[in-house]
């Protein structure tokens, strides 16, 4: 027969498992209200279920939308479960982290380009960016590690005062090599566009003349030449 200390030992073990599980998602989710994001507060309202799996509602600027979550491991790291949709932007996949790095796995993105883009000054573009993340794995120390793909189906780019151009089909590889994460988007012919790395904690970006030539507004020179470039350090 148990021990009476080793069945008060289980009841509180018990005890303390059942109230973890209904611990309620509301107390914890709300810190998530007004935390300011690209300089504009997120609104958080509507927070239902438990901290393992519940919903809520965002707002953010003038976009909107549910959020629905779930505990789940893979292996032996925790991780959450992920899906948010609003304003045309759906969004779902697995996000798991340790102190050491956050992983991300499975992510699925699509991102009007229409509703994204309308109000900003440097231009406006329609058609729909769909991708595909299988793994990434972001790390204190500034290391990221990628693999996936992205995909613009087409459409119309505006820009001011008065350009427009007709955008065909255009390809995304994102990947690591040599312990660096890197994109590279391509035409339909293949022919590299912008490319960018994460290295050393910083980020790069380059943009190639066959970008602006693909858009009418260059002549001359090669398609390899750099046209504009950015970096940026990472903060850990």
């Amino acid at each position: 027969m148990p021990r009476p200390l080793t069945l008060i030992g289980v009841f509180v073990i018990s005890l303390l498992v059942f109230g973890l599980w209904q611990l309620p998602a509301q107390p914890f989710v709300r810190h998530l209200d007004g935390l300011v994001l690209g300089g504009a507060p997120l609104q958080v309202s509507g927070i239902r279920g438990r901290v393992w799996q519940g919903e809520a509602r965002w707002r953010w600027q003038t976009y909107r939308g549910d959020v629905r979550w779930e505990t789940r491991w893979r292996g032996l790291l925790p991780g959450v479960q992920l899906d948010l949709a609003g304003g045309g932007v759906e969004l779902d996949g697995w996000i798991g982290g340790t102190p050491r790095a956050a992983t991300v796995r499975q992510l699925n993105l699509r991102l009007p380009l229409a509703e994204i883009s309308r109000d900003m000054p440097e231009g406006r573009a329609d058609g729909v960016v769909t991708g595909q993340v299988a793994m990434l794995r972001l790390a204190r120390n500034g290391e990221v590690s990628v693999e996936g793909n992205l995909r613009y189906g087409g459409g119309q780019v505006t820009w001011p005062p008065d350009g427009n151009a007709r955008v065909p089909p255009l390809e995304g590889r994102l990947f690591t090599e040599q312990n660096v994460a890197r994109l590279e988007i391509t035409d339909p012919n293949g022919t590299r566009l912008v490319d960018g790395d994460v290295a050393a904690g910083e980020a790069s970006l380059r943009v190639y003349r066959a970008w602006p030539r693909l858009l009418g507004v260059s002549q001359g020179g090669s398609d390899d030449d750099v046209v504009f470039q950015v970096s940026q350090a990472i903060t850990n």
